[in-house]
């Protein structure tokens, strides 16, 4: 992929994404507003709206500079591939900090009551429900692909090949052929594949929390939940996929070249935002059938929860709650999950997330 074409695609993707982080007030969970608990007859107050408002006006205008910034910058591959997602980040919790404290604050200072209405209902998973093994398959079958046409090419791989090519498709970096070096791509494949496993069985048995502030609170979370499973399981179709393209690229099966690699990447990036919009945290966008009518169904098996849980989570954006059974939860800023950091198991799968990308960093920069 020559410069050119890098420098209209990566702007274009920055722009996405950056329009898609300035809608997420509207994609939480409803009764959930800068991940501050509102009360329900709250959730449509001047104020709350003012503040949204606020959130989108600016994170779409720093959106349009971000974009500009890319392009301007695009020919620094690096700066551009590992610091601006980080970047974009950093600028999002500049702007919704200040929205989260200033509506804790309001909440305060107001005294906003909570009534019978905003109490919801958390039941565990249902009897019997089976994990969807099935969706694993996709990603195994990748998986599979990879270290099978390795092996079977193995012999004609040089035993000094290109593992590194610049924007303009020159090879800038060399390995030498070795069991570890010509499936370093396909070790990977396999600690992603194994880690979105875990996290998915792990989302799966999640217990379910109702939204009160939502029509049919119990099914949409139900949906919800299922689509979330299903999202994490089809995830390394795509990160498979586009490791497999770089193997075969360094191996010499096909020519190297980076636009191919990043098609699965961007797929995957439109997989998860269509899925995100379309449902919505907590199932907060997913359309019911007006049939079912209007009132939420909240199993036998559900125990009251307190709906003024402010306190359990720092910022809003980290959960802490030594008392919840839960893993992992729904986030309150944004559509998916996060780790409980006080659960023992959490903290290990934060320890896991943060030493994975350590280590094959190390692992690719040693190997080549």
């Amino acid at each position: 992929m020559n410069v050119e074409a890098f420098r209209i695609i990566e702007p274009v993707w920055v722009l996405i994404i950056g329009i898609l982080i300035s809608i997420i007030p509207y994609l939480t969970e409803k009764s959930i507003i800068f991940g501050v608990r509102v009360p329900t007859d709250k959730i449509n107050s001047d104020t709350v709206r003012k503040m949204k408002k606020i959130y989108v006006s600016i994170t779409f205008i720093l959106t349009i500079i971000l974009t500009v910034l890319t392009y301007l910058l695009s020919s620094y591959l690096l700066v551009i591939t590992f610091f601006m997602p980080l970047f974009m980040v950093l600028v999002e919790f500049m702007v919704y900090l200040p929205e989260h404290y200033s509506l804790e604050r309001i909440k305060r200072d107001e005294q906003w009551e909570f009534n019978a209405s905003s109490v919801t209902g958390v039941f565990n998973v249902e009897d019997g429900k089976k994990f969807p093994w099935f969706f694993t398959l996709p990603g195994i079958l990748v998986l599979v692909s990879l270290f099978v046409t390795g092996i079977l090419d193995y012999k004609s791989i040089p035993e000094r090949f290109a593992t590194h090519y610049n924007a303009s498709g020159i090879a800038n970096a060399y390995s030498t052929k070795s069991i570890e070096s010509v499936f370093i791509l396909g070790f990977i494949s396999i600690i992603i594949t194994i880690m979105m496993i875990l996290i998915a069985y792990v989302i799966a048995r999640t217990p379910l929390k109702t939204d009160n502030a939502s029509p049919h609170g119990t099914e949409r979370v139900v949906i919800y939940q299922e689509r979330m499973v299903y999202l994490t399981l089809l995830t390394p179709v795509f990160i498979n996929s586009s490791l497999l393209i770089g193997s075969f690229g360094e191996w010499g099966i096909i020519k190297e070249n980076v636009f191919l690699i990043l098609i699965p990447v961007f797929l995957l990036i439109i997989f998860v935002i269509a899925i995100s919009v379309k449902t919505g945290q907590l199932g907060s966008n997913i359309k019911i059938p007006e049939s079912k009518g209007p009132e939420n169904t909240i199993p036998d098996n559900s125990v009251s929860d307190n709906r003024n849980d402010d306190s359990l989570w720092k910022a809003g954006v980290i959960y802490w709650n030594k008392n919840d059974p839960r893993i992992m939860v729904p986030k309150r800023f944004g559509v998916g999950y996060t780790i409980n950091f006080a659960h023992p198991a959490g903290k290990v799968i934060l320890v896991l997330i943060i030493a994975i990308p350590v280590i094959i960093v190390i692992s690719v920069l040693f190997l080549h």
